[in-house]
């Protein structure tokens, strides 16, 4: 190869790699702008209460309440969730799932970066 053409390429991969790395920026300040998240699955189970003379304790409807599902050294692990604090973690396990897509896309960009000093 000439210097000419490798001069030419070398400019080409700083012009790719400077879009890779202004795209990963912007990202990770849509990442920073995130939180407060939390890890897992928020499900709602029918539950028997605490109260002696209600109907669920003899068979009849359950309550539903809702639950905080996550993995734990390979073991589901549960945990109540209050109803006054219902709408605010429903809120942070949507903003983990969007914590784990923008790291995936984060990822991914720098894998480009990586592949882009390869050649």
């Amino acid at each position: 190869m000439t210097l000419a053409i490798l001069y030419a390429y070398n400019v080409a991969m700083k012009g790719r790699r400077a879009k890779l790395e202004a795209r990963r920026k912007r990202l990770v300040k849509k990442l920073v702008g995130l939180g407060p998240w939390i890890q897992g699955t928020v499900v709602e189970m029918k539950r028997i209460c605490g109260s002696e003379g209600c109907r669920c304790r003899s068979g009849g409807p359950k309550h539903p309440a809702l639950f905080l599902t996550w993995k734990e050294e390979q073991k589901t692990r549960c945990l109540y969730v209050p109803r006054r604090l219902e709408g605010e973690v429903k809120l942070w396990a949507r903003d983990y799932r969007q914590v784990r897509a923008l790291m995936g896309r984060i990822t991914e960009l720098g894998r480009g970066i990586i592949r882009l000093r390869e050649r």
